[in-house]
């Protein structure tokens, strides 16, 4: 199967990246090195563009010719798409809707898409689901809905599989709340916590990510949440890394904030085979 890879000099995309590579797949990286210093290890070929820009998209859907389009390019600090919405929007939104005009023009069969399932339903008391009524927590969620309903739109035209992640974390990663506590941690510093610590979050290893891209390969279309199941507190996570004895530092919550964030990862586990191997809460004790 030829597959290209926005973003795939990126975190996670540079991990999906090698997963299909080394499942025997011919794999292109789309990437415009903006925000990342390049962790490619290997493809078939490189285009170095921005998605914004059409005529390079296209050249590049024309040259590679591939089945497949895996999108993770995109503005994803959320600090950065408040401070400036509109590049955000370009970004995420624009730069989606060039790519899939673009590839439904060269006749690519399926559009993974790399969403977001913290942002985009808010706040979460109990698990949600696909099918629950998102309501999007600032620039970056709104964002992430707005590409996925571009996309569903047009699944007469070429198949689609969104991903929603919860938050991911793993080797390469360098932004986020479990990096910034290793980082502290390591340093002997306290551990910077924005609130009670009793808010909660489900994470992922990016190893478990790149299982869900390797499946979506094999399915038809859907909407998925891609996480543990689980939810873990910031408290709990600051004990698991920096220990018992580990000094925190209680600051005023950031605003805008979601408190309670918990996906329901059942639909991703029947019809995409899916299920997280690693959990944070099993480092406990």
């Amino acid at each position: 199967m030829r597959i290209l890879v926005t973003g795939g000099a990126g975190f996670i995309g540079s991990h999906v990246v090698d997963a299909y590579f080394s499942a025997g797949h011919e794999v292109a990286v789309l990437d415009d090195f903006s925000a990342v210093s390049g962790y490619i290890k290997r493809c078939d070929e490189l285009y170095i563009h921005d998605i914004r820009d059409r005529q390079a998209a296209r050249q590049a859907l024309r040259d590679f010719r591939p089945d497949v389009v895996n999108h993770h390019a995109a503005m994803i600090d959320v600090v950065e798409c408040e401070q400036q919405p509109d590049l955000a929007n370009e970004i995420n939104v624009e730069g989606t809707r060039i790519l899939l005009e673009e590839a439904i023009r060269s006749g690519v069969k399926k559009f993974i898409f790399a969403s977001s399932g913290g942002a985009i339903y808010g706040e979460c008391p109990k698990p949600a689901r696909e099918t629950d009524s998102p309501h999007p927590c600032g620039v970056y969620g709104h964002s992430k809905l707005v590409a996925e309903q571009m996309i569903t739109a047009q699944h007469r035209k070429v198949s689609s599989v969104i991903l929603r992640y919860a938050n991911v974390y793993g080797l390469r990663g360098d932004h986020g709340v479990i990096p910034a506590f290793m980082h502290a941690a390591n340093k002997g510093e306290l551990l910077d916590i924005y609130g009670d610590g009793k808010q909660v979050r489900d994470f992922i290893h990016v190893s478990d990510v790149v299982q869900a891209n390797l499946l979506a390969l094999g399915c038809e279309g859907g909407i998925f949440n891609v996480g543990t199941g689980e939810a873990v507190s910031i408290d709990l996570l600051a004990r698991l890394i920096g220990g018992e004895a580990s000094q925190r530092r209680y600051l005023p919550a950031r605003e805008g904030e979601i408190r309670e964030s918990r996906l329901d990862v059942s639909l991703a586990k029947r019809a995409l085979g899916f299920e997280a191997t690693r959990l944070l809460s099993e480092r406990e004790g």
